[in-house]
């Protein structure tokens, strides 16, 4: 027998009882899976992946900052980061130039190729979460985006805590 949700309109998964209100984590990794494939498919006649898009999208609307700020902004594993920001370089949509305050890092800009990149993804990203938003109202859609931003915020806050409470007890 596999995992029964305790709402019968949910979807059976597994072996034990569970309600279907703890599975948000599907839902939110169905709705980034599916933003990824939208991304990667047009970003793949840049020779990007979706990862580059919210590097490229927030440096469009915050340029000049620097590399691990904009990772921590993001929630971004930075070597991960770094790696995609050598191909971003390499690409010519960024410049990384040693951050004067920290040497270890860098700060980044975009280039005019980068500037005309990151704007075709906004509006592209724009256009398929309207359509995929369309079912709801203004209200419902102003009540989910406020709430989707407090518990991620809580989940970062959380996972925060957490990681500097082990740092504390080594």
């Amino acid at each position: 027998m596999g995992l029964q949700l305790l709402d019968e309109s949910s979807d059976y998964c597994g072996e034990f009882m569970i309600p279907s209100k703890l599975l948000f984590g599907k839902y939110f990794s169905i709705l980034h899976r599916q933003e990824q494939k939208h991304l990667n498919h047009i970003m793949q006649e840049y020779g990007l992946t979706s990862f580059s898009y919210p590097l490229l999208v927030y440096l469009y609307h915050n340029e000049g900052l620097n590399q691990r700020k904009l990772c921590d902004i993001l929630s971004l594993d930075e070597s991960l980061a770094t790696r995609t920001m050598r191909t971003l370089e390499t690409e010519g949509y960024i410049v990384r130039e040693r951050d004067l305050k920290d040497q270890r890092s860098y700060t980044l800009m975009l280039t005019d190729s980068g500037k005309k990149i990151a704007a075709l993804l906004e509006e592209e990203i724009v256009k398929w979460w309207s359509e995929v938003l369309n079912p709801l109202d203004e209200t419902s859609l102003a009540i989910l985006s406020a709430q989707m931003d407090k518990v991620s915020q809580r989940a970062i806050n959380l996972n925060r805590a957490r990681m500097d409470s082990k740092k504390v007890d080594k």
